[in-house]
């Protein structure tokens, strides 16, 4: 099986959180620290919403990143490179080296289907996306949830590129991920936009060690309020104790494919 690290130092690591632009407004990098800090988490797993604004996003993405993981925090960052179909599409490879060559530290790849439609009708791309990930060693993270960007849509990636581990977003529909995951072992589940019952069908279907803690924020903490999404934060993390057992839990807490 692919691996994946547990941290045995007391961690709570967020492997689904987000910086930049976003339908409430701009969400700075101060902002996510200043949640995840008084959240209670140590790393986050972080990937630029500021992707979906315009295509030649770069600078700005490089900037923010560069931003967020020089600022001085109780909170580790661990940046995810959020890829479009415009990068793999012939001239506009550029992109992506300048992502590489930003001096940043990319610990995982994204692709979501919903925010660019194009995935959905061009899986040349996607391969090459995950070839892309793949030849960097990195984990591959899949936005999921109904129609075209099911789990079960991922599975020929999954099953053709068993040394990548690919992270299933907010693990939806359920019962399409749990089937990849007991026919795979290169996949995990992430909790955010999880609620107890369907993270429970995961324990029950013997998943708990492939459940990894995530939380979407801070996506409409413009609108919820800042003090808001740190309390949702904290009774999830309180909720899935209760789901999951306390041996579970803390594993859970700490599970990350992305901190290797």
């Amino acid at each position: 099986m692919v691996g994946y690290t547990i941290c045995f130092k007391k961690m709570i690591v967020d492997n689904h959180t987000h910086v930049g632009w976003f339908m409430d407004g701009y969400h700075s990098p101060q902002e996510v620290l200043y949640i995840a800090n008084n959240a209670g988490i140590s790393d986050i797993v972080v990937s630029s919403t500021t992707v979906c604004a315009y295509k030649c996003m770069y600078k700005d993405i490089i900037r923010e990143m560069s931003l967020l993981v020089s600022l001085k925090s109780n909170v580790s960052t661990h940046p995810v490179l959020w890829v479009t179909p415009y990068m793999f599409n012939g001239k506009n490879r550029y992109a992506l080296k300048k992502f590489l060559n930003s001096g940043i530290k990319w610990c995982g790849v994204k692709i979501h289907y919903e925010a660019h439609k194009e995935w959905a009708y061009r899986k040349d791309l996607v391969e090459d996306a995950v070839c892309f990930a793949d030849d960097l060693h990195l984990p591959v993270m899949f936005h999921t949830g109904v129609g075209a960007c099911s789990s079960k849509k991922f599975e020929n990636f999954i099953r053709g590129h068993q040394n990548t581990m690919f992270v299933l977003a907010h693990g939806s529909p359920y019962s399409d991920a749990i089937s990849l995951m007991k026919d795979y072992d290169n996949c995990l589940v992430d909790t955010s936009g999880m609620v107890d019952c369907i993270v429970e069908k995961f324990v029950d279907e013997g998943m708990a060690e492939r459940i990894i803690f995530g939380t979407d924020m801070p996506l409409a903490a413009h609108i919820e309020g800042i003090d808001n999404t740190i309390n949702q934060i904290k009774y999830k993390m309180q909720h899935l104790r209760s789901v999951v057992g306390d041996d579970s839990f803390k594993k859970i807490m700490s599970r990350s494919p992305y901190l290797m």
